[in-house]
């Protein structure tokens, strides 16, 4: 956690447990699966890291807060309050692809074949015209991405032109080449690939 501050680069490691815990076991049966106490200011945002290795099946990790109220005799236990937290894997990408159209014709149309690295199957899309939008380029093949079989996922895909010489252009009859990125809108795990 970083004590003073939001920035990563000043955490300190509270507590550490090597071994599995039961569930919410906060505050009764491991000693060291609680931090000591952290004095933290009211409104201040703070940096709080967690990690988490699976072994066998059935472990977890969760995180709660207990405030300790002045005047009181107790402690206000906050696991039953809404709280906030971002959680993030920092392996963690969206999967992004990259589709390029070269000797681009204005006329005609023509598919996309995909093939599904889980069984080695190929998807054909829909016809799309040879000057596809980045909109008739999406649902023309939208169906392979939000397949169970293949991710499961909505997909985002923007569109960018070039001249023969490979400078950029909006000049949609003077582009030779058309590049299609999409990327999913859910995340995995993994790299991205092109």
């Amino acid at each position: 956690m970083g004590l003073n501050t939001s920035d990563p680069l000043t955490k300190t490691q509270l507590t550490y447990r090597g071994w599995a815990t039961s569930r919410r076991q906060f505050f009764r049966q491991y000693y060291d699966a609680k931090s000591d106490w952290v004095n933290l200011t009211e409104g201040e945002k703070y940096y709080v890291e967690a990690s988490h290795r699976e072994g066998n099946g059935g472990d977890h990790m969760a995180v709660a807060v207990e405030i300790e109220q002045a005047n009181t005799t107790g402690h206000h236990h906050a696991m039953k309050e809404v709280q906030y937290i971002s959680i993030s894997n920092p392996n963690s990408v969206y999967e992004s692809s990259r589709i390029t159209v070269n000797n681009v014709e204005n006329v005609g149309n023509y598919k996309i074949n995909i093939q599904n690295p889980k069984d080695m199957k190929y998807w054909k899309s829909t016809d799309i015209p040879a000057n596809a939008t980045a909109s008739q380029v999406r649902n023309a093949i939208k169906g392979y991405y939000s397949s169970r079989s293949t991710f499961g996922s909505d997909i985002t895909v923007n569109k960018t032109m070039y001249l023969a010489n490979g400078t950029s252009t909006t000049n949609q009859t003077a582009a030779t080449m058309h590049v299609f990125y999409i990327n999913l809108r859910k995340l995995i795990t993994g790299t991205t690939t092109s």
